[in-house]
């Protein structure tokens, strides 16, 4: 049988996985909630960014070589907004 990590007390860290590519997304996720993060999941950057300013993950996993430099764009908006930036 598995070994399950107890979950009294501990915090998960919510990341945001911004993968256009379902096989690596499937690839992924398991790994990253091994790890302890609740993973959000998106196909595309200008939705994912949205809720990334709204919810403020504490991790954002981006694939930068999205179809037309999405994911690259994605991130420079994220770190370029008001709400971000300090």
């Amino acid at each position: 049988m598995p070994h399950k990590p107890e979950t009294a007390n501990v915090c998960y860290a919510l990341m945001l996985l911004i993968e256009d590519n379902p096989v690596i997304r499937v690839l992924t996720v398991p790994h990253m909630e091994l790890n302890r993060f609740n993973v959000m999941r998106s196909e595309s950057g200008d939705p994912a960014i949205e809720i990334a300013l709204m919810l403020h993950p504490d991790a954002l996993l981006i694939d930068k070589e999205m179809r037309m430099n999405a994911g690259a764009e994605s991130a420079h908006r994220y770190w370029r907004s008001p709400r971000t930036s300090k």
